[in-house]
């Protein structure tokens, strides 16, 4: 697969549509850009019950477009500029707002190109990768009504997705985030679709009962893949194989953005191996050891912070210099998000996550 995008959208929900007509005879000078529907939140903030009145703030702008200047000019010769800006003001709506949420995790590699790549019909929330994604996403569609579709874009497993601190599974649908998920029902419509982008999701039977439960719960038809989503060319697509009712939504990135991005929304992206020398080695869990013989190296998995199952090990061989061959753990603290040492045990916010052996001069 290429990565390209089946299409699973039908006619779209309905919206109402009202039109506001600017006189032909103003002189409009505005920017285009000012009708911009479009708007990003902040999950913190809806937390935090930050109302933003998008309705208000796109009649004030469309108003100010229309009257920036009152100089008359000849309606048989209109500039192109204001032929192109009287027709968006007159295929404004107000009182329209967005149906369709995306809720981004901040984990995502290059969110913002993916972002760039959506539709100005979407409203776009990012995730504070410092909180529960769950609670966040709960907050911020309290009080709504109406929402046609929520897509969600973050890291995956098989029937797993991290959001913000948290993890999403059967489990934790029923436990944990009963009440959000009983929120978040409320603020959907009847035919509401639920896209779950994440790798592997609904893959395999605990992935299928994964996402046949969060149907459940939510009154949403569910979409979502059973492989890695994706850049094409590390074995990703963007297709969301599995469906729970009937789809209606349509991917919420642009085929372009889908073929362009490079990335996977996996929780097992192979880790990169780097020297100072400049050097970049991939290397495959699982695979072969990789060899440094000069320099210092740097480890990383940032892709996700769910080590369950896996393995790392790094060993360093006798002959070796011992004042430079070191391994080094760098203690931050026992607080959510922190990586702490002690002794011989590592943490990942308080929680154990791994051990290591030999002489231990300090924890860095």
């Amino acid at each position: 697969m290429f990565g390209r995008k089946r299409p699973i959208s039908s006619p779209q929900k309905n919206r109402p549509k009202s039109a506001l007509k600017a006189p032909a005879a103003s002189r409009v000078k505005a920017s285009l850009l000012s009708l911009e529907s479009r708007l990003m939140f902040d999950a913190a903030a809806a937390a935090t019950e930050v109302e933003v009145n998008q309705e208000q703030v796109a009649q004030e702008q469309a108003e100010a477009a229309i009257s920036s200047d009152h100089t008359s000019v000849s309606e048989s010769q209109p500039s192109v500029e204001n032929q192109e800006l009287l027709q968006a003001i007159t295929n404004y709506s107000p009182g329209e707002t967005p149906t369709e949420i995306a809720f981004v995790d901040p984990t995502v590699p290059d969110y913002q190109s993916l972002i760039a790549g959506m539709g100005a019909n979407i409203q776009i929330v990012m995730l504070d990768g410092g909180q529960d994604g769950m609670e966040q996403i709960a907050a911020s569609l309290a009080g709504r009504t109406g929402i046609n579709a929520i897509h969600i874009i973050s890291h995956g497993v098989e029937g797993q997705i991290s959001l913000g601190t948290g993890t999403l599974t059967q489990a934790s649908m029923t436990g944990r985030y009963a009440d959000e998920l009983a929120n978040i029902k409320q603020a959907l419509s009847e035919q509401a679709d639920i896209l779950v982008y994440g790798c592997d999701f609904a893959e395999g039977q605990v992935g299928q009962d994964a996402a046949t439960l969060l149907g459940q719960l939510t009154g949403a038809d569910v979409a979502a893949s059973i492989d890695d989503t994706g850049y094409a060319g590390w074995g990703g697509n963007w297709d969301l194989e599995l469906h729970i009712g009937a789809i209606e939504a349509q991917t919420v990135v642009s085929y372009d953005t889908q073929v362009d991005w490079v990335g996977l929304l996996a929780g097992e992206t192979p880790p990169t191996i780097t020297s100072l020398s400049g050097d970049s080695r991939a290397y495959s869990e699982g695979a072969g050891a990789v060899v440094i013989e000069s320099g210092n190296a740097v480890v990383a998995d940032v892709d996700s912070t769910n080590l369950d199952a896996g393995t790392l090990t790094v060993s360093i061989p006798a002959g070796g210099d011992a004042a430079e061959d070191v391994l080094s753990i760098r203690h931050q603290g026992t607080g959510a998000g922190q990586i702490g040492v002690s002794g011989g045990t590592v943490t990942y916010g308080g929680t154990t996550i791994g051990t290591f052996t030999g002489a231990a001069a300090a924890a860095t």
